[in-house]
């Protein structure tokens, strides 16, 4: 969020140089979803208004709040409207309002709960189109709604519109007598993200887009791996090719198995489409002459998203005082006081009377993290493995209607798989959100009238 609050006051910030577009001439870039960026700087701005910046992120808080009660009510509305198991329904709405991580990702001000509570409000659409096998698509408000939600959910997080697209293919496939409808209320919201919101809006409004290094950093860290164990049987061909696209001179030093940013920040925007297809020609050279060590690369940047631990507390966030930990942590900000005062403006100020409230509520979080079940729900592997269980449990009961339905859930761990930071809770938590309520479709009774 820092960052995202120095672009929208329009202060220079790392991703200048960073991106496809000329980073002199803009002001944003759309790493950090832009439409988020945009809220959340209104909503600084009415807390300077009023003199009170706690009111700006207490107003933005509320309504996001607000929208996922909406968005976890009607998964589960939906869901009794199929007959699933009201004492079901009833548990998973005791998890969304117990477990901790529901409220304090509901109150988060940041990228991943904005994209989170329209991913939610997008199931609820798949659940009707599956559940009712296509024929709520003859409903033009229904339609009307999903372009609506398709285009919010792509501009809330760069990962919707890949998501989107899949669902689209695969209800194109799959339901084969509403393909025109289904082309309406899927594609069309698509193409308007892509070529009305990132191309001719992105201009008007200086928002730059991040470069091909996003996509690939399971590539990068493959060769950053290599070059760190086995830089001696690089030729000087490889070298050169890779040296085009990343720097090679640094990449294996960089190499921390876990993130792949230091290494992907090494990423040559001047590179061609020629140095590309070199660079994979080269790539594709070494995993064959040393598999084990792709393998072992992928594995330790993505093994905390199927490996049960029950002591991660990667991605839950207590703290306020990100803008002081943004400070202490970017020697680039401590060198300008104009960016750090700016910070320490909007820096979130708890009253000294409410300090002890807060720490004994945190200490009481802590303590529910430890209980069997809830702390399923922090811990990405094991949520992916729930996961796993519900789809397995959709399979044995023949169900496979709503097996395709949850099937965006399984695209978000899909993602997890390519995202640059390895074990965090909160690159998963969209899939965190639906578990309560793909366990309750798997083992709660459903209408047997559905060709399931």
């Amino acid at each position: 969020m820092p960052t995202q609050m120095l672009q929208f006051f329009h202060i220079r910030t790392r991703f200048q140089g960073r991106v496809v577009t000329d980073g002199i001439n803009i002001f944003y870039s759309n790493d950090h979803p832009f439409l988020q960026t945009m809220l959340a700087g209104w909503a600084i701005k009415l807390g300077f208004g009023v003199h009170n910046i706690n009111f700006g992120y207490a107003v933005y808080s509320f309504i996001q709040m607000i929208l996922f009660i909406v968005a976890f009510s009607s998964i589960l509305a939906t869901l009794y409207h199929f007959k699933v198991s009201v004492f079901i329904l009833k548990i998973s709405l005791c998890l969304y309002a117990i477990v901790p991580v529901f409220p304090l990702y509901a109150l988060l001000i940041g990228g991943d709960s904005f994209f989170s509570v329209f991913y939610l409000f997008y199931m609820v659409g798949i659940l009707w189109i599956f559940y009712t096998k296509g024929d709520i698509l003859k409903n033009n408000k229904f339609i009307i709604a999903m372009i609506i939600e398709i285009i919010l959910m792509s501009t809330s997080k760069n990962q919707g519109v890949y998501v989107a697209a899949a669902v689209f293919v695969l209800c194109l496939i799959y339901f084969k007598r509403y393909r025109i409808r289904i082309s309406v209320c899927m594609l069309i919201p698509i193409l308007l993200f892509q070529f009305v919101y990132c191309g001719s809006f992105f201009k008007i409004a200086r928002v730059g887009t991040t470069g091909k290094q996003e996509a690939l950093s399971v590539c990068f860290q493959q060769t950053a791996r290599y070059i760190k164990y086995h830089g001696d049987e690089v030729t000087s061909q490889e070298k050169e090719a890779i040296n085009k696209v990343l720097n090679y001179d640094v990449i294996g030093k960089r190499y921390d198995p876990n993130l792949s940013d230091p290494v992907k920040r090494t990423f040559k925007l001047e590179a061609t489409g020629e140095d590309l297809k070199n660079y994979f020609v080269v790539w594709l050279q070494m995993g064959l002459k040393h598999p084990g060590e792709y393998i072992q690369s992928f594995i330790a940047n993505t093994y905390g998203y199927y490996t049960i631990s029950f002591g991660n507390h990667k991605g839950v966030y207590f703290k306020p005082e990100i803008m002081d930990f943004y400070i202490g942590k970017r020697d680039w900000v401590k060198k300008d006081k104009h960016i750090v005062e700016l910070l320490r403006k909007i820096q979130v100020n708890i009253p000294e009377k409410r300090k002890i409230i807060r720490e004994k509520g945190v200490q009481i979080i802590k303590v529910i993290q430890k209980i069997p079940i809830f702390n399923c729900f922090f811990n990405p592997g094991t949520l992916t493995w729930l996961m796993v269980m519900g789809f397995f449990v959709l399979w044995t009961k023949r169900k496979y209607n709503s097996m395709l339905a949850f099937l965006p859930v399984f695209l978000i761990f899909g993602v997890c798989l390519l995202s640059p930071k390895n074990n965090n809770l909160r690159y998963i938590y969209p899939l965190c959100c639906m578990i309560p309520a793909m366990l309750a479709a798997a083992f709660g009774e459903k209408n047997t009238d559905l060709m399931d």
